[in-house]
């Protein structure tokens, strides 16, 4: 299986574009930065904290996030400039219970989230939808979220 990484060995993502295809990754980077400012959250990942996958042979626990979809806005005859992804972070422990703090932590951070002195503007995050899961190839846990964020896109 080929795998697609983005982003730096120690979890940075970069403020250009995924992967080269010409996608603005502009919201992974708020996303990212919001993060790192949770304190409770480093305190259990430090700065490990990737984009799409984790990277070979991580240390635990980490989060990995990516963008699954990217519905926007429209008016008649014009863009309103409001778009809503749906994005998945996903929390990796050795230990369920390593997962599940960690998984607490995103919520915490997350759960209605909104930063007007971001770019973008980020107006308000939701958690759609959560579930567990168990890796036996790497006898790794997994929690998956959905998250669903609001945000002014720029231009």
């Amino acid at each position: 299986m080929a795998r697609f990484r983005v982003g730096t060995d120690d979890g940075r993502v970069g403020t250009d574009r995924l992967g080269g295809l010409g996608v603005p990754i502009e919201l992974e980077v708020a996303l990212h930065a919001h993060l790192r400012d949770c304190v409770g959250l480093t305190a259990l990942i430090s700065t490990r904290m990737y984009p799409v996958i984790l990277p070979q042979d991580p240390t635990y626990p980490a989060i990995s996030y990516q963008r699954i979809d990217g519905p926007r806005e429209h008016a008649i005859s014009s863009d309103a400039g409001l778009a809503h992804p749906r994005i998945q972070i996903d929390s990796w422990g050795k230990h369920v219970g390593d997962c599940k703090a960690v998984a607490t932590q995103v919520r915490n951070a997350l759960q209605r989230w909104a930063d007007m002195t971001s770019s973008p503007v980020v107006l308000d995050c939701f958690l759609e939808c959560d579930e567990d899961s168990y890796e036996p190839e790497t006898n790794i846990y997994r929690v998956r979220q959905d998250w669903i964020i609001w945000h002014r896109e720029t231009v």
